[in-house]
């Protein structure tokens, strides 16, 4: 099995990395992909909620489908206030 290595010239787990990570402030505009990776939900229902209207979705281009993280969290919390 592969795993991810964030820098191809430096082997998975050997700590050396220098180069600054990068950080995603929750205003930022990322892809669902992304989005989907960070808070550990499946791409499919990020999907279905960003084409439901749950949380706001921007769309650049033809196929890419940016959002906020903060709008997708905020989304989460209130359905999780619903179902309580």
């Amino acid at each position: 099995m592969t795993q991810f290595a964030p820098h191809a010239a430096t082997p998975a787990g050997t700590g050396d990395d220098s180069r600054p990570q990068p950080t995603i402030t929750p205003e930022q505009f990322i892809t669902l992909t992304v989005a989907a990776l960070m808070l550990g939900i499946p791409l499919f229902k990020l999907r279905r909620a960003a084409k439901l209207g749950i949380f706001k979705s921007y769309r650049v281009g033809n196929r890419r489908i940016l959002v906020r993280l903060s709008e997708v969290i905020e989304a989460i919390e209130r359905s999780a206030m619903e179902v309580k």
